[in-house]
């Protein structure tokens, strides 16, 4: 555990000096994302009430709730320690994301929390921006969050973006690459919350964040988690993540220790096993829709995310065209 402590102070220590290296570009996002002034004080009094951060006052803690990285998960943990493991199977996804939001309310604008433990979970930037397309623009097993998606985003990307005609897989969904040129041509303050950048929806700037899992990591990281807190119910039962495909199979038990996939996730690892793919040629086969300029124009838009939390573009650069 001291081991991982001192990794903790690391992952903290690395995010205020990327605060610093990068003060005045997120005062420019911070104000235009908030619609206030330029200036540090006007920016200060709106995320000081930050809406992602979910606050459970009996235990001194604080969650930043970042989506697509273990959220569901540890909605579930969480409910389990406010006893209401009820809701788990009771409720859709969505509604039990709502009902956590509920029943651990953000900060206050007057609160003191500077004694609270908080902690966020992170993955490679890439890999969320991946999860986050698959999910919400080709998940036809969830056909209302599908069709929510397909009318905001996907149609709108098709409109804007492409360029070539597609095959019928893509006739009424964006492709990966479309996708990635929504990205990059649309400011980051009005990005969904699905891909919105971490620095964003944590803004770990103005509050210090204890504990940084790594979503790889998270079942060693996990375990700190439950040490620090004594909360045994927050060590994730699963977690939607990427792995290899050899390794994944649909009828996983919820173990604690054991990542599962989402079945959708599980049906692309699925067609993968067929054609003897892993999880890096699962990645590398939408990636290399991408050309180098892509992905460095994808890159400089995450950024930020990759400095403060200590990620490389290696090895998607390897995946692209034109590498």
């Amino acid at each position: 555990m001291e081991v991982i402590k001192q990794r903790m102070a690391d992952r903290s220590a690395r995010v205020a000096r990327a605060c610093q290296q990068h003060s005045g570009t997120l005062l420019q996002q911070y104000s235009s994302w908030l619609g206030a002034a330029a200036e540090w004080a006007a920016v200060n009094r709106s995320l000081v009430t930050n809406p992602d951060l979910l606050v459970f006052r009996d235990q001194g803690l604080i969650w930043c709730k970042v989506p697509k990285v273990a959220s569901t998960a540890l909605v579930h943990g969480f409910l389990r320690v406010l006893g209401r493991s009820d809701l788990i199977d009771t409720q859709a996804r969505g509604r039990l994301h709502k009902c956590i939001r509920d029943m651990l309310p953000h900060p206050s604008p007057h609160e003191n929390l500077s004694s609270f433990t908080a902690f966020m979970v992170v993955r490679h930037p890439f890999q969320r921006v991946l999860s986050a397309y698959r999910d919400k623009l080709m998940n036809r097993l969830e056909n209302s969050q599908f069709q929510i998606f397909q009318n905001k985003y996907g149609k709108l990307i098709i409109q804007n973006h492409r360029r070539h005609p597609q095959s019928k897989q893509y006739e009424d969904v964006p492709t990966f690459g479309e996708f990635v040129d929504y990205l990059i041509a649309t400011p980051v303050w009005e990005y969904n919350e699905h891909w919105l950048p971490y620095y964003m929806t944590c803004t770990p700037c103005h509050y210090r964040h204890d504990i940084i899992m790594h979503l790889d990591s998270i079942a060693e990281e996990g375990k700190y988690l439950v040490h620090v807190t004594g909360l045994q119910e927050l060590f994730p039962r699963h977690a939607h993540v990427t792995v290899k495909a050899s390794h994944t199979h649909s009828n996983q038990e919820n173990k604690p220790g054991k990542l599962n996939l989402s079945d959708y996730e599980v049906q692309y690892l699925h067609r993968d096993i067929q054609t003897g793919g892993t999880k890096s040629s699962t990645e590398a086969g939408f990636f290399s829709e991408l050309d180098v300029q892509q992905l460095k124009k994808l890159y400089s838009v995450y950024r930020i995310d990759f400095d403060m939390f200590n990620f490389d573009i290696s090895p998607y650069d390897s995946y692209v065209k034109g590498h």
